[in-house]
């Protein structure tokens, strides 16, 4: 988008407001002169603004800016200059938020607010249940300037479950993302007891988070809330229950889940005690969602009961003020009110300050006081309730401080442009102190802010979520410090790794020549050994088919594609080796392979006897397909050059794997070969990865029809 030009001096500026990633762009202008204006030498109406190859704007081929001459009627002549006038913007062009607002047909059990993924440009809206086809009413909130590209009405349709919605959006300077916004399934757990604290805690609707109440008169109220998170129950007491009841439950911000199925200050109707309400949590981290239950039941009445405890503040000997609120959990079986405190609070006297009790009705604290003064870690009380009488424990709980100071989680969020992460969770190494963060493509300065989660406890003054952490070279380490919560101190890194992946993985780019983009192979020039593989729509891969040739020379060829270069020559027909030259540019470090395969032999393995001319079959014995990998190291000196093992060269084999495949009966996904290193210290110049459907078919050993298809080449580190 251009605004109103500018005249100073002697130069005509045209504002940029934003669209650079948009150019070349055509600018037809309408000029006024001055009525003594006599011609114009140059063009002045037409201008094309360009980027050259240095990003350098380029006016009419000219470097900055295009020039043009006015000659007045007394002959006076002014040189002017047009150029380009790049406003301030942003290259932001992310979504924000997505924010459901309803739906249709309005039965469906849907997150309220969609997960953001900034790296893969992707929204995604959980559900527990939906009927597809689907409308969301919904609200998508952007980065500041930026806009849709395409239309977006507030309404997201989804024709079924698997497929997603493509929305283009454009940032404030014109850079474009595609964003997918998707319908997915949350992972339902049965049970939560097992799962980690912090999982737990997010699948939970602690009572600090929730108020219950009520709705209307009727002089029912919610004595007590019993939450049993093995079975999903929340079992609530209320005095004076009568039917039909609205229920009401408020809750505000919840870090990292949601709830599904009930919208704060939202009214449940009981008509009976059997009646039961349902809603879900969600773990915005996890995608796993828990079922819980809303069951009523009548206060007791007559018993001397202890409900729950509500704490206020805490008071140290010296009269300080501890900053904690106090956590209460009630266990009525052992007549015992845990109060958990911080092992920093274990001070005595220490002072509680209750803020209110809720017994059962009628019952009373005969020897009640407040603050609760504790001279140890245990006070008893008398409860009575007529001539009931229980005493009731409050328990101090110190934990015992966590001396662990490691990183439990390091996410990796809002990359630099040029960057694109392997993982999107750093690997944690806790024994050395490592963070490594797996680079698969790389631009530096590489910056992005992290998601850090610490041992239980800890802290760390150095880093934080958020923070803006940048690298200008692989050498680059941040280092910091973690503090557990004994005060232990650790000490811990940040380092890059490179993890490159191979190009055209998944074989599904291929060249006019028939042979896959980025890969050789070392048969097409003969028979036709290298095809796609027809998998079906939208899976891609290659077929490697062993076959005879007996027009130019007799040969049994496997099908086979190797990272390199083949240069037929006739006169090393017989010594395929030396036609062959493997590995490309590569210097990382992969720890093992993997790919998709499956193999077939063919019926009847053969050689070629040279000396006859003439295939001999071999009895007992068949064909086997076979994937190896080499990490090479060439010194530089001279002409790069390795044509396999066993043959002479200058070039070192820093590392090797291989497999060998007889009939795999189908499909075998995600085959891992381990690559062995002799050399592990030396960083590797190159890399070849070789397919083959004859393990000796550079021995022109094979068996006509047996194929190999593969998918999917990854490397591991």
């Amino acid at each position: 988008m251009l605004g109103t030009p500018v005249i100073a001096n002697d130069t005509i500026f045209i504002p940029l407001i934003y669209g650079k990633y948009l150019l070349p762009v055509t600018v037809n202008a309408e000029v006024s002169f001055s009525p003594s204006k006599d011609k114009v030498i140059g063009e002045y109406n037409h201008f094309v603004f360009k980027y050259n190859q240095n990003g350098d704007i380029m006016v009419n081929d000219n470097l900055n800016a295009a020039s043009f001459y006015v000659v007045s009627q007394s002959g006076f002549t002014k040189r002017w200059y047009v150029t380009l006038l790049e406003l301030p913007n942003y290259d932001d062009a992310s979504i924000r938020s997505l924010n459901v607002k309803d739906d249709q047909p309005g039965n469906a059990l849907f997150c309220r607010k969609g997960l953001i993924d900034n790296i893969d440009t992707t929204a995604t809206l959980y559900y527990i249940d939906a009927a597809f086809p689907l409308k969301i009413a919904s609200e998508l909130i952007l980065a500041d300037g930026a806009k849709f590209s395409n239309d977006y009405n507030d309404t997201l349709s989804f024709s079924s479950a698997s497929k997603s919605i493509g929305l283009k959006v454009i940032s404030s300077s014109g850079k474009e993302r595609n964003w997918n916004i998707s319908a997915k399934k949350a992972t339902i757990v049965t049970g939560i007891t097992s799962l980690p604290l912090a999982e737990k805690n997010r699948l939970m609707l602690d009572k600090t988070e929730f108020d219950l109440s009520v709705s209307g008169s009727g002089g029912s109220k919610v004595i007590n809330t019993d939450i049993d998170a093995e079975n999903g129950t929340i079992l609530v007491s209320v005095s004076n229950l009568k039917f039909p009841l609205q229920l009401q439950l408020k809750y505000g911000n919840l870090a990292n889940k949601q709830v599904i199925g009930l919208l704060s200050e939202q009214e449940w109707g009981f008509s009976s005690a059997s009646d039961s309400k349902v809603f879900y949590m969600f773990d915005d981290i996890t995608g796993k969602a828990y079922k819980w239950n809303v069951r009523l039941q009548a206060a007791t009445e007559g018993a001397a009961t202890i409900y729950d405890m509500i704490a206020g503040q805490v008071i140290s000997s010296s009269g300080f003020l501890l900053p904690v609120e106090p956590a209460v959990l009630v266990k009525g079986g052992e007549k015992t009110v845990y109060v958990n405190l911080p092992s920093s609070a274990r001070t005595f006297p220490l002072s509680i300050n209750v803020k209110e009790w809720k017994l059962s009705l009628g019952a009373q604290i005969s020897n009640l006081e407040n603050p609760l003064v504790f001279t140890t870690d245990t006070k008893t009380l008398t409860l009575t309730n007529g001539s009931i009488s229980e005493e009731w424990k409050i328990q101090l709980d110190f934990p015992v401080l966590n001396d662990r100071a490691n990183v439990s989680s390091f996410a990796i969020n809002r990359t630099s442009e040029g960057n694109k992460i392997a993982e999107k969770t750093a690997r944690i190494d806790s024994t050395e102190g490592i963070v490594r963060i797996l680079l698969e493509e790389y631009s530096f300065p590489f910056t992005f802010e992290p998601e850090i989660i610490f041992s239980s406890g800890a802290t760390s003054e150095s880093v934080a979520s958020g923070q803006l952490m940048e690298f200008s070279s692989w050498e680059d380490v941040i280092s910091f410090q973690v503090k557990a919560e004994n005060g232990l101190l650790k000490q811990w890194k940040i380092m890059l790794l490179d993890a490159p992946q191979l190009k055209n993985a998944d074989f599904a780019e291929w060249g006019t020549d028939g042979n896959p983009l980025y890969w050789a192979t070392a048969n097409n020039s003969v028979v036709t050994g290298t095809t796609p593989a027809n998998l079906g729509v939208d899976k891609t891969g290659v077929l490697l088919t062993t076959k005879k040739n007996q027009s130019l020379v007799k040969a049994i060829a496997a099908g086979s594609v190797f990272l390199g270069k083949f240069v037929f020559k006739i006169s090393d027909f017989n010594q395929p080796k030396k036609m062959t030259y493997f590995g490309i540019p590569f210097t990382a470090k992969p720890i093992a392979i993997e790919v998709d395969v499956n193999y077939v032999p063919g019926a009847v393995l053969e050689r070629l006897d040279k000396e006859k001319d003439e295939f001999v079959v071999i009895n007992g014995d068949q064909d086997r397909g076979v994937v190896w990998v080499e990490l090479l190291y060439w010194d530089g000196k001279g002409e790069y050059e390795y044509h396999g093992k066993n043959m002479e060269t200058s070039v070192t084999v820093l590392a090797r794997g291989e497999m060998e495949f007889s009939n795999t009966n189908g499909w075998q996904y995600k085959v891992r070969i381990p690559i062995d290193y002799t050399d592990p210290n030396t960083r590797p110049t190159h890399i070849t990865v070789t397919m083959s459907s004859g393990s000796r078919g550079d021995s022109f050993i094979g068996a006509v029809g047996s194929k190999l298809m593969a998918q999917n080449v990854r490397l591991i580190y």
